[in-house]
């Protein structure tokens, strides 16, 4: 039986959409470099056709319980998803398990930051970006 191990490293990848390709690949769609997105200040109220918030836990291996939370910069929390099951990580040590989280539309309540929580067995790994005005 193979010990459990949390990963060494976890990434968070921003980007407009995705999509799967053969052999387990996912080519990111609008990556948005820097962790910020750029709106015209009219776009409150309005949603982006979809976000993608890429996880990626290096090194990890194991049986985990995963769990994502979304928080908008009042700290109300956006959403909330859990996994339908136990996420089973069963790979050597210097791989990576990804998980892709797309919300389609995403509201835009309000600019400022906000903050993605990853939950590894109730472990957090977080991940913020800005949706700022422009003028």
């Amino acid at each position: 039986m193979m010990n459990k191990k949390e990963p060494y490293d976890v990434r968070f990848v921003l980007a407009e959409d995705y999509r799967e390709e053969a052999g387990k690949k996912l080519t990111l769609l609008g990556v948005l470099a820097g962790d910020d997105i750029n709106l015209a200040k009219g776009d409150i109220g309005k949603a982006l056709p979809s976000l993608i918030i890429l996880i990626i836990a290096r090194g990890a291996r194991g049986k985990f319980k995963a769990n994502v939370e979304f928080f908008a910069p009042s700290g109300s929390r956006l959403f909330e998803k859990s996994l339908p099951k136990d996420v089973e990580i069963n790979i050597q040590e210097e791989q990576n398990f990804v998980i892709p989280i797309k919300i389609s539309p995403f509201p835009i309540e309000e600019f400022g930051k906000y903050m993605v929580r990853f939950l590894l067995d109730d472990k957090p790994y977080e991940y913020s970006f800005i949706i700022r005005a422009t003028q």
